[in-house]
C-alpha cells in the first residue's frame, strides 16, 4: 500500500462566504484504503498545509477544505490548477500519552471512552507541545483532572 499520493486538482469554491476546496476522486483513494473521513497531511504546490480532513462528498468524490490562510500560504486561488500531495496522518500517540494510558487504569478507561475523532484531537493537542513536561501535563489534565497536581 502506498504511503502517499500526488495528483493535480483544481481549487473550487461554491460561494464567496464558503472556504475553497479541492475534490479528490474516490478511485485514487483506493490505494490508501480510505473509506471514511480521514485525517491526512497535505502539501499544495509543495507548500505544507498541515493536517486536513478528507471527507466523502458522494459515492465517487471526496473533498478537502482549504481556508483562505492556507490558500494564501500556498499562493493559490479559486480556479487554479495545483499539485496536491497527501498521506495518511500518524495515529501514533505521543510517548507521554502512551505511558499514562499504560500505567493508569483510570486514564486508560477515559481514553477508551473517547470517540476516534476525540482521540485524534487530543493526540494532536498533546503532540503540539514542544516540551515533554507540557505534553505530560496536557495528557494528565485531559484524562485525569484530579491528578493534575501530581504531574
Amino acid at each position: 500500500m502506498p504511503s502517499s499520493l500526488s495528483l493535480t486538482v483544481i481549487i473550487e469554491r461554491k460561494h464567496a462566504q464558503m472556504p475553497r476546496f479541492v475534490v479528490v476522486p474516490g478511485t485514487v483513494l483506493t490505494s490508501l484504503k480510505i473509506d471514511k473521513t480521514t485525517v491526512v497531511e497535505c502539501t499544495v504546490n509543495g507548500v505544507d498545509i498541515g493536517l486536513r480532513t478528507l471527507k466523502r462528498w458522494d459515492d465517487e468524490r471526496w473533498f478537502i477544505d482549504l481556508p483562505a490562510p492556507l490558500c494564501q500560504r500556498a499562493r493559490v486561488d479559486t480556479g487554479d490548477s495545483c499539485s496536491l500531495t497527501e498521506r495518511m496522518a500518524s495515529t501514533r500517540n505521543p510517548e507521554e500519552l502512551s505511558q499514562l494510558i499504560e500505567i493508569d487504569p483510570a486514564a486508560k478507561t477515559c481514553w477508551e471512552r473517547l470517540t476516534e475523532s476525540q482521540q485524534r484531537m487530543l493526540r494532536e493537542h498533546i503532540a503540539e507541545a514542544k516540551q515533554s513536561a507540557t505534553r505530560k501535563r496536557r495528557a494528565v489534565r485531559a484524562l485525569n483532572p484530579a491528578k493534575l497536581n501530581q504531574a
